[in-house]
């Protein structure tokens, strides 16, 4: 989602004058690599790349591959050898192996599809067309987004195999995994390009205390949204500024959520905590973390329960207190990592722990 953002705003950054001819998408690697797939940048038709605010020039054999997509206008697939050609292909690719790249010259298309997927609140999938055939009711750059069957069916049912599409859309839920699968079609193949894609994290923090800011610039360094709940009064600007949204607590109804939205309870006030959690409690948000000790947390629990106030097992499923992962953390920037960490493995359905203490790639392939 970090990468939609970023070419997203590269694009819109970017004056008319230097408008990018196409988005490079890794779509495949063989060997080491530091990136996976799915990695998006901007190439220019003068053989720059942009990923984020760096700007780099293309190798000479690697901008050579590109250009027939430039004077072809048309999407198309290159490889390249890093050990051949060089590593330095822009944002650390990898080295000593195979990257493919789709060249998609399509921009507005890919942008404005990159665009309605960050605006979704329930998971998806997106399909580029990456190969294709004449006559086949598709062309390679083209890109097709699954939620259900039903969406499906009545915006892409012309298309001969949007029955086979569609169980590709199911293999790919299934396994939890972005793939390149091919369609075999009696006229040639169609190789698609899956992924899938999940809403843009939510991160509402309650409170307006002095560990407020390390976790709003935490969140927005790795693409998250953010959302604040306090008196706006009682808020640093800067941090303000910083903030997706701001919210009193009479409004909080109006926070949109989703399935990867936290909701954290920073206030360091007992009453006002208990307050934000009887409030958090009514939402359906799949994460509530509150600051503080166990102690302090089975108080809490202890007030509500002579007040009338009692959580079931689902409720008491969604708490996380004390919040974090077990870092030994101290500071409050500390603090705040330790929580993202642990906010991100739960997204995941991740334990959290040392990646040498587990077996097989470290992402699915």
């Amino acid at each position: 989602m970090k990468d939609f953002i970023n070419i997203i705003n590269s694009y819109q950054n970017i004056t008319v004058a230097d408008k990018p001819y196409a988005i490079a998408t890794v779509i495949g690697i063989e060997g080491n690599s530091f990136r996976r797939s799915g990695l998006r940048m901007l190439i220019t038709t003068d053989g720059k790349w942009i990923y984020e605010d760096v700007i780099g020039v293309l190798e000479d054999s690697v901008f050579a591959k590109i250009q027939s997509a430039f004077f072809a206008n048309k999407s198309i697939i290159i490889n390249i050898d890093t050990a051949k050609e060089g590593a330095e292909i822009g944002v650390a690719l990898g080295y000593r192996g195979v990257i493919q790249l789709f060249i998609n010259p399509k921009m507005d298309t890919h942008i404005q599809q990159l665009k309605t997927c960050l605006d979704e609140v329930d998971s998806q999938i997106l399909i580029t067309i990456v190969e294709s055939f004449e006559g086949a009711n598709t062309a390679a750059g083209d890109m097709l987004i699954y939620k259900n069957d039903i969406q499906f069916f009545e915006k892409y049912g012309h298309i001969p195999f949007v029955e086979q599409l569609t169980d590709i859309a199911h293999q790919i839920w299934k396994r939890g995994r972005l793939d390149t699968p091919i369609i075999e079609q009696k006229s040639g193949q169609i190789k698609l390009f899956c992924e899938i894609i999940t809403p843009q994290p939510t991160l509402v923090l309650f409170g307006s205390q002095y560990d407020i800011p390390p976790f709003v610039t935490i969140a927005k360094t790795i693409g998250w949204k953010v959302v604040l709940v306090a008196k706006p009064e009682k808020l640093r600007k800067s941090i303000a500024s910083l903030a997706d949204e701001v919210f009193g607590l009479e409004d909080m109804y109006q926070i949109k959520t989703n399935p990867y939205t936290a909701f954290i309870l920073l206030s360091h006030l007992f009453d006002r905590d208990k307050n934000y959690l009887v409030q958090a409690l009514k939402t359906n948000v799949p994460y509530i973390g509150i600051l503080g000790p166990r102690r302090r947390f089975e108080r809490m629990l202890t007030h509500l329960a002579a007040e009338g106030f009692n959580l079931n097992k689902e409720d008491k499923a969604r708490l996380h207190a004390p919040m974090g992962l077990d870092l030994g953390a101290t500071t409050q920037e500390e603090i705040a990592i330790s929580t993202i960490a642990e906010v991100r493995a739960f997204f995941n359905n991740k334990q959290g722990g040392f990646l040498k203490n587990t077996e097989g790639d470290i992402h699915k392939r």
